[in-house]
C-alpha cells in the first residue's frame, strides 16, 4: 500500500474518529487519561507479582533450572551413551531392535526440552488467570476459564515430561538418583497444580479435546 492519497485519507478518518470518540466519552463521563492507564498498569503488575510468587510458579521455575543443569552436567555422558547405542545397532549380530533405544532416547530428550519452559509459562498464566477470575467473577463466568485451560496444558506437559524422564531413568542406570530427584519434583508440582486448579483436567480445549 504505497498510495499516498490512501494513507492521507486513512489518517484523516482516524483523526475524525478520535475526535468523535473523545467527545462522546466526555458526554458519558468516561475518561482515558494517564492516571487511568497508570492504575491499570499497577493492577496488572500486582497480578503478575502474585503469579510469580505462587508456589507452583516458583517450583516450575526451579524445574527449568534443574533440567538445564542436568543436561549441562550430563553432556559427555549423553554423547558416550549415544555412541554406545549406535555401536550396538551397527553390529551384524546385534538385535535389530537396538535401534529402538536410540529413537526412544532422542524422542524423550526432545519432549523434555519442548516442555522445559512451557510448563512454567503456562503455570504463571494459569495462576494469574485464577487471580483475575476470583477478583471479577461476574466478568469471567460467561467465558471458558483461561486459568483452567493454561493449567491443563501445563499438566499435559508434566505428564509427557514424566514419561520422557522415565525413559531416561531406564536407559541411564548411572544417573538414576539425579533423574529420580527430577521425577519427584515434577510429580509434586503436578499434584499441587491439580489441587489448586481441580477443574483443569476436565477443561475442554476447543480444537484439541473435542
Amino acid at each position: 500500500m504505497g498510495n499516498k492519497v490512501f494513507w492521507d485519507k486513512l489518517g484523516e478518518i482516524f483523526k475524525i474518529t478520535f475526535e468523535m470518540l473523545e467527545e462522546d466519552m466526555k458526554e458519558r463521563g468516561i475518561g482515558i487519561n494517564e492516571f487511568d492507564l497508570e492504575e491499570a498498569g499497577k493492577e496488572e503488575e500486582e497480578k503478575r507479582e502474585i503469579a510469580k510468587k505462587h508456589d507452583c510458579s516458583k517450583k516450575s521455575m526451579e524445574y527449568t533450572t534443574k533440567v538445564k543443569e542436568w543436561f549441562e552436567s550430563s553432556e559427555d555422558y549423553l554423547k558416550q551413551k549415544e555412541i554406545d547405542i549406535n555401536k550396538l545397532a551397527n553390529l551384524d549380530l546385534a538385535d535389530k531392535n537396538n535401534e529402538g533405544p536410540a529413537i526412544r532416547l532422542t524422542d524423550a530428550i526432545e519432549v523434555i526440552h519442548w516442555y522445559q519452559y512451557q510448563i512454567h509459562v503456562k503455570i504463571r498464566r494459569a495462576v494469574k488467570g485464577k487471580v483475575e477470575e476470583l477478583k471479577e467473577p461476574e466478568v469471567y463466568e460467561e467465558f471458558p476459564s483461561d486459568a483452567d485451560g493454561s493449567a491443563k496444558v501445563a499438566l499435559i506437559g508434566m505428564d509427557r515430561s514424566i514419561a520422557a524422564w522415565g525413559e531416561l531413568y531406564q536407559q541411564f542406570p548411572e544417573k538414576e538418583d539425579s533423574i529420580l530427584d527430577i521425577l519427584v519434583m515434577l510429580e509434586k508440582l503436578r499434584k499441587r497444580l491439580e489441587a489448586d486448579l481441580p477443574d483443569a483436567r476436565a477443561f475442554i480445549r476447543p480444537g484439541f479435546d473435542e
